[in-house]
C-alpha cells in the first residue's frame, strides 16, 4: 500500500530535499497507520526522533555556550572596528548554527506529536536559551534571572544520565 503512494510520488519527481520517507510520522492519523501497519516501524521512528531531539538539545546547548563565550570575549577584548566586524560575524554564525539545530529539535518534535508519544519535549524560544555566563563573576541581581527552560529540561536530565561519562568528564575539567 505504501508501494503506490512511493509510485506516485516518483512521477511527480519532486525535489531530492522535499521527497517524502514515507515514515508513520508522515501519516497523521493512527487508523491510516495501522492499516498500512506500520505499528512496529513507529515504534522505532519514536525512538529515532526521540534521539534525534536529544541531540539537537545538546548541539544548542553547546552552542549557546559558544554565543556567551564569543560576546563576553568581544566585550572584553575587541577594541578596533576590525575586530569588532570579526567578533560580530562570528556571533552571527553561530546563531545561525543554534536557529538550525532548533529547527530540527522542532522537526523531530513535531514527529513526535504526530506519533503520539508521550514526552517531555517541550516547545524552545529564544527566551528558553537564557543561562548565566559561567566565565563571569556573580553580579548582582544574577539571582532574580533564572536559566531558560533549555537548563531546566525535563528531557536533558535523561540525556545526562544516558552519558554519565561524558558529564563526569566534564565536571573533572572544570
Amino acid at each position: 500500500m505504501v508501494g503506490d503512494k512511493i509510485a506516485g510520488q516518483a512521477v511527480s519527481a519532486p525535489l531530492v530535499h522535499e521527497e517524502m520517507l514515507y515514515l508513520p510520522s508522515d501519516f497523521p492519523s493512527e487508523v491510516e497507520q495501522r492499516t498500512l501497519h506500520l505499528s512496529n516501524l513507529a515504534k522505532e521512528e519514536i525512538r529515532w526522533r526521540e534521539r534525534q531531539a536529544f541531540d539537537a538539545l545538546r548541539a544548542i546547548q553547546n552552542v549557546v555556550k559558544t554565543i556567551s563565550a564569543l560576546r563576553g570575549q568581544k566585550i572584553k577584548n575587541d577594541r578596533q572596528q576590525k575586530q569588532n566586524t570579526r567578533a560580530g560575524d562570528n556571533i552571527a554564525e553561530a546563531i545561525k548554527l543554534r536557529d538550525q539545530h532548533m529547527v530540527s529539535y522542532e522537526a523531530a518534535r513535531q514527529s513526535l506529536i504526530s506519533l503520539n508519544a508521550v514526552g517531555n519535549f517541550q516547545l524552545l524560544t529564544e527566551t528558553d536559551l537564557y543561562t548565566k555566563p559561567g566565565l563571569d563573576k556573580r553580579r548582582v541581581g544574577d539571582s532574580h534571572h533564572t536559566d531558560g527552560a533549555l537548563w531546566r529540561h525535563p528531557a536533558m536530565v535523561l540525556v545526562e544520565e544516558l552519558q554519565p561519562e561524558a558529564s563526569s568528564s566534564n565536571k573533572q575539567g572544570m
